[in-house]
C-alpha cells in the first residue's frame, strides 16, 4: 500500500493529453489491480490462473498509462513547436529546415 501511495505522490500533475475523466478512470484501474493482486498474495490462496489474468491486466493497464504519458509529452512538443514556427517567418524556418 505504501507503493500505492507513492506512486500516487508521483503522478499529481494533470495529463494535458488526455482528459481528467480518463486519466482518473485509469488511475483507480490501475489502483484497483495492485489491490487486489495484494489481497491474492495475503490471503495465500492458489488460482494462479486468476494472478496470471490479474497480471496481464496489470500489464495492460500500466501500458495504457504509459501512452497516456507520452501522447501527454507529444502535445506538449506540438505546442512548442507551433510556438517556435509562429516565432519564424514561415519562409525563414523552410531555409532552416533546408540546410
Amino acid at each position: 500500500m505504501e507503493a500505492l501511495r507513492r506512486f500516487r505522490d508521483q503522478q499529481q500533475g494533470e495529463p494535458s493529453g488526455a482528459s481528467l475523466d480518463d486519466y482518473n478512470a485509469l488511475m483507480k484501474r490501475y489502483e484497483e489491480a495492485i489491490e487486489r493482486i495484494v489481497e491474492l498474495e495475503s490471503r495465500g490462496e492458489g488460482g494462479s490462473s486468476k494472478l496470471a489474468a490479474l497480471e496481464a491486466e496489470l500489464k495492460r493497464t500500466r501500458e495504457r498509462l504509459a501512452e497516456s504519458q507520452v501522447s501527454e509529452i507529444l502535445v506538449v512538443v506540438q505546442r512548442m513547436l507551433h510556438s517556435t514556427v509562429s516565432a519564424y517567418n514561415w519562409l525563414d524556418f523552410v531555409n532552416l529546415c533546408d540546410r
